[in-house]
C-alpha cells in the first residue's frame, strides 16, 4: 500500500522508542533520545536542525562555545543548579554538553557517542546495561487507529524487537508480548497476511506444526508482499527440514532464493538437495552459499563434502582447509573479545 498526500503517516508506517526505567547507552538512534528529553517535548519548535546547521559545523575548537550558545537560546546561565566554580572546576570551558549530553561507551567497538537524552545525569551507573526488558511505545499519534490496530502494530514491533535483541532473555520475553498480542487478535477474529507470517515466526521451534499451519495459511493468500511470502516460505522451510522432509523443503527454499540473496538459504538448499541425492544440484547450490558468504566455515565444509562425493579430491582438501582455518579464526575472536 502506497502512501497517498494527505493521510496520516501511522496509517502506512509507524516506529516504537524501547522505553526502560534504567538508562542505558544501547544504540537505539539519537532520535528517539531527543523525544525522550524535556527541551523537546517542551518546545515545539525544537528539532535537530536547532543545533546542528545541515549545512556546516564548528569547527574543533569552538564546538564547546558553539553548543552552550545553543543552550543559552533557552536557558540563562543562573539556571544551572550547579554553581559556576562547580561547574569550571569540572569543565574548564563550562561545558553544558558534558552534564546534560554525555558521551560514553556504546555498543559498538571503538565507538563513543553523545546521549541524545538532554537530561541531568547524576551516576556512575546511568549507562549501566537494563537488567530488565524495556516496553515499546510508539513515537506517534494513535488517536487514528482503532485499538486492534494499535495492538496489531505493537505485536508487530515487539517481533521486531525480539528479533534485534542482544540479550537472549528479553528477546524471549518479547516474543512472548508479541505472540500474546497476535494470538488474542486472531482469536477475536483479526487477521491479515503479515499477522499470520509473524505468527508463523513466533512458533517456529516452539510448535513446528502451528507455525506450518500459519505459513501455510499465509502462502494461499493472494496479493501476498514479497517481505510476507518470504517470512512465510523461511518459516515453512524451517519447520520442514527440522521434520527432515527435505523432499519438501527444496522447492520452498528454491522459491526462497529467487526473492532474496542469502546465504543461509542456499546452504540449506544444498544440503537439502545432497539428503535427496542430488549431489550436482546440492554443489550448485554449495557454490553459491560459498561465494556469497566465503566466512562461513559449515560452508565449506559442506562443499569439501561435496567434492569429495564427486571425485575432486583437490577441490575438497582445499574447502576442508578452508573450513579448519575459518574455526580456528573465529575461536581466536570469540577468546580475544572475552578478555
Amino acid at each position: 500500500m502506497d502512501f497517498k498526500p494527505g493521510a496520516a503517516l501511522s496509517e502506512y508506517l509507524l516506529h516504537y522508542s524501547l522505553k526502560s526505567e534504567e538508562a542505558s547507552m544501547s544504540i537505539v538512534g539519537h532520535v528517539e533520545q531527543l523525544r525522550r528529553s524535556q527541551c523537546y517535548q517542551q518546545n515545539e519548535a525544537m528539532t535537530c536542525i536547532t543545533c546542528h546547521d545541515p549545512h556546516s559545523k564548528p569547527a574543533l575548537e569552538d564546538r564547546v562555545e558553539y553548543y552552550r550558545a545553543k543552550c543559552a537560546e533557552c536557558h540563562t546561565d543562573e539556571a544551572c543548579k550547579m554553581p559556576r566554580n562547580a561547574r569550571v572546576a569540572k569543565s574548564a570551558q563550562d561545558d553544558c554538553v558534558s552534564c546534560h549530553m554525555p558521551s560514553s561507551a556504546s555498543d559498538i567497538p571503538h565507538f563513543v557517542a553523545t546521549h541524545h537524552r538532554i537530561a541531568v545525569y547524576d551516576g556512575e551507573n546511568e549507562f549501566a546495561a537494563p537488567t530488565t526488558a524495556g516496553t515499546l511505545v510508539p513515537l506517534s499519534d494513535l488517536s487514528t487507529l482503532s485499538q486492534n490496530q494499535q495492538d496489531r502494530y505493537l505485536g508487530l514491533a515487539y517481533l521486531d524487537r525480539s528479533i534485534k535483541e542482544d540479550n537472549p532473555q528479553f528477546s524471549t520475553e518479547y516474543r512472548q508480548r508479541a505472540q500474546t498480542i497476535l494470538e488474542k487478535l486472531t482469536a477475536d477474529g483479526v487477521w491479515d497476511t503479515e499477522m499470520g507470517a509473524a505468527l508463523a515466526q513466533i512458533y517456529q521451534r516452539q510448535n513446528p506444526l502451528r507455525s506450518k499451519q500459519f505459513a501455510e495459511r499465509v502462502l494461499q493468500s493472494e496479493g501476498l508482499t514479497p517481505q510476507v511470502r518470504i517470512k512465510a516460505l523461511f518459516a515453512l522451510s524451517e519447520t520442514q527440514i527440522a521434520a527432515r522432509q527435505t523432499s519438501l523443503a527444496i522447492p520452498v527454499l528454491e522459491q526462497l532464493t529467487q526473492l532474496r540473496r542469502q546465504a543461509g538459504d542456499w546452504y540449506f538448499l544444498a544440503a537439502c538437495r545432497y539428503h535427496e541425492k542430488d549431489l550436482d544440484g546440492a554443489l550448485d547450490a554449495g557454490k553459491i552459499a560459498v561465494a556469497i558468504r566465503p566466512d562461513r566455515p559449515n560452508f565449506h565444509a559442506l562443499l569439501a563434502e561435496l567434492y569429495l562425493k564427486t571425485g575432486r579430491a583437490e577441490l575438497a582438501k582445499h574447502h576442508q582447509q578452508l573450513s579448519m582455518q575459518l574455526t580456528q579464526l573465529q575461536k581466536s575472536v570469540q577468546q580475544q573479545a572475552k578478555q
